[in-house]
Formats: C-alpha cells, sequence, structure tokens
C-alpha cells in the first residue's frame, strides 16, 4: 500500500486527500513507491503548518494490540509500524492495510 503516509496525513488533518497527494508528489512521493517517512514529517511540519510531537517509544516489544489501548482518544495520532502509517482519530483506527495486531510498535 503505497498510499499510507498520504492517507494517514488525510485523516489526522482532516484535508482533502487530493490536496495531501499533491503536496505528497512534491515531497517525493509516488504511487509505486510511495513517500520517506522523513519527508512526510516535513511536510507536515513546513508545508501544512502542524507542530509535531514526537511520542516515545513503547519500552520492549509492544504490540498494537497492548498499544492501541494507552492511547488518548480525544487525541490523533499518526502511528509509524515497520514500512507502514496509519491514523487514529478519537480513538478510532484509520488503517487501509487493516495491519494485524500482533505487529510491533517501535
Amino acid at each position: 500500500m503505497t498510499d499510507c503516509v498520504p492517507y494517514a496525513i488525510h485523516i489526522a488533518t482532516g484535508l482533502e486527500l487530493a490536496d495531501v497527494l499533491s503536496l505528497a508528489e512534491q515531497r517525493g512521493w509516488d504511487s509505486e513507491k510511495g513517500m520517506t517517512g522523513v519527508a512526510a514529517w516535513y511536510m507536515l511540519r513546513d508545508d501544512l503548518g502542524f507542530q509535531i510531537t514526537p511520542m516515545k517509544q513503547p519500552g520492549g516489544r509492544v504490540t498494537l494490540k497492548r498499544f492501541l489501548p494507552t492511547l488518548d482518544a480525544t487525541k490523533t495520532y499518526i502511528i509509524s509500524v515497520p514500512n507502514h502509517w496509519f491514523a487514529v482519530r478519537q480513538g478510532q483506527r484509520f488503517d487501509k492495510a487493516r495491519t494485524h495486531l500482533r505487529t510491533e510498535v517501535y
């Protein structure tokens, strides 16, 4: 799934997906290779003006099943797992790839 990064940004920000994809293309996204996480964070901060607040990594090996219930349901998150991004907004998971709950969070 190569559009997971723009899709997660679209969900987290509420911006139209087409607008996010257009900006993502300027940052190197393409429909076959996707885009790097670094480029996406710069896009969020520099192009879209969002404040990025990194989370502390969970201690030890933590799966999505254990991690997701710890999130504040009033906040919006972009979650990065190996080779994939998805969003959690107001406690609802937006994950086009339906990442398995045994996936480890880094």
